[in-house]
């Protein structure tokens, strides 16, 4: 889904062209309101591998441990 949003060829940019820009809730440098970005710069920003992840993360309720160690020390006193 990254690369295809950097790309600019998936669905959700196709409806992003078609609105105008895509909504976003912030503010600028000027602390003036934000409402619409241009989908290029946002997707291009986003997508892609390099780009900004956190908007990719579906889901994390799959968490796999590949490993578990515990180590303890027993005391031993010889007579």
């Amino acid at each position: 889904q990254q690369l295809l949003d950097s790309y600019g060829v998936s669905a959700e940019t196709g409806a992003a062209r078609r609105a105008g820009g895509v909504a976003v809730n912030g503010i600028d440098q000027n602390n003036k309101a934000v409402t619409s970005i241009d989908p290029q710069t946002w997707y291009t920003t986003t997508g892609g591998r390099s780009g900004v992840t956190g908007e990719y993360m579906y889901d994390a309720t799959v968490v796999r441990l590949r490993e578990a160690a515990l180590g303890y020390n027993i005391p031993f006193k010889s007579n």
